[in-house]
């Protein structure tokens, strides 16, 4: 399987003080929603001194399999990067193939409302400490209705409330993209019937990034994730594979369980003008638990990718990746 994933990106430079706005139309064409096109835009500006510059973004996306949708969010960097403040909101109506448990496929038509906002405040040199709150509610619908049954009724309509808690180690040398440094990030969301969710599960994601410069226009990413939910999970509080950062080449919706284990890197090297080129491989397993990570299929990635530079001031990057994931 090939998958074609432009999107907005960043690059090495650090970041500079200054406002800066930039807006770039963004064509994709990936297995899970076939050929389309999203608008993004985003305006970064510092708001103190010694702070990282913050981010007032959206977009919206429109694909050729009828999933179209949009999303607002803010990024804050306060007190000389002493508070950082996060918030979001997207409504999306998707259309994808949900793998079941016997390999069948299901056609689904999902609309989803989601708002989240984070607090972190640096509690130690480098380290960063907050809660989270998520809310989100899910209408889902059957495109067959020779497949009821094969997804929960309790789990096509569901309303979800968590509350969190994050902490970070983050030492890199630039939030868009760092030559230097790491970032370790462990996160812990609890939904719960209580707080006014359908279900009462636990998810656990955990990341560590660090970054190597072996020469002035080179730069080495490495990345290790894992994620795991626990009790009464639905189907889509599971961990899915090729989702979120961890390893292109794969379609949401086929390769999902209850844990997942992902390891990668990539290659990146500053071209001429503008341009720049990646290259990046990496490897890893869902299972219903960790333990039992080893005793499932690999699942390996490789890919390669150019680079536009839209934004000289925080470098940020227009990006073009390709990639291959099993069969």
């Amino acid at each position: 399987m090939i998958q074609v994933t432009p999107g907005l990106g960043s690059s090495s430079a650090p970041p500079e003080q200054g406002s800066n706005f930039l807006v770039a139309p963004i064509p994709f064409s990936n297995p899970t929603m076939g050929v389309g096109l999203a608008l993004g835009g985003a305006f970064l500006t510092p708001l103190g001194k010694d702070s990282p510059p913050s981010t007032i973004g959206g977009g919206a996306l429109y694909s050729e399999n009828g999933t179209f949708g949009g999303a607002l969010g803010f990024k804050g960097y306060f007190d000389e990067d002493r508070y950082r403040l996060s918030a979001g909101l997207a409504a999306m109506r998707l259309h994808y193939d949900l793998t079941v448990s016997d390999g069948q496929e299901i056609p689904l038509r999902q609309e989803v409302l989601v708002f989240g906002l984070e607090g972190l405040v640096r509690v130690g040199e480098r380290v960063f400490v907050g809660p989270q709150l998520l809310l989100s509610g899910l209408n889902t619908e059957l495109r067959r209705q020779e497949d009821a049954g094969e997804v929960p009724d309790e789990e096509l309509d569901a309303d979800s409330v968590a509350l969190g808690l994050r902490a970070q180690r983050d030492t890199r040398d630039s939030t868009f993209y760092p030559r230097s440094g790491s970032l370790a990030d462990a996160q812990v969301r609890i939904f719960d019937e209580a707080l006014g969710s359908e279900f009462s599960y636990q998810v656990l994601p955990l990341a560590y990034n660090a970054y190597i410069s072996p020469g002035e226009r080179d730069v080495i990413a490495l990345r290790a994730s894992a994620r795991m939910a626990f009790g009464q999970v639905p189907f889509y509080g599971e961990s899915f594979f090729g989702s979120n950062a961890d390893l292109r080449g794969y379609t949401i919706g086929t390769l999902h369980d209850d844990a997942l284990l992902a390891a990668q890197a990539e290659y990146r090297r500053e071209l001429v003008w503008r341009l720049g080129a990646v290259a990046f491989g990496g490897v890893g397993a869902v299972a219903p638990s960790l333990s039992e990570i080893g005793d499932a299929q690999s699942l390996p990635s490789v890919g390669f990718g150019l680079r536009l530079n839209l934004e000289k001031e925080n470098h940020v990057n227009f990006r073009l990746d390709f990639a291959w994931g099993r069969d």
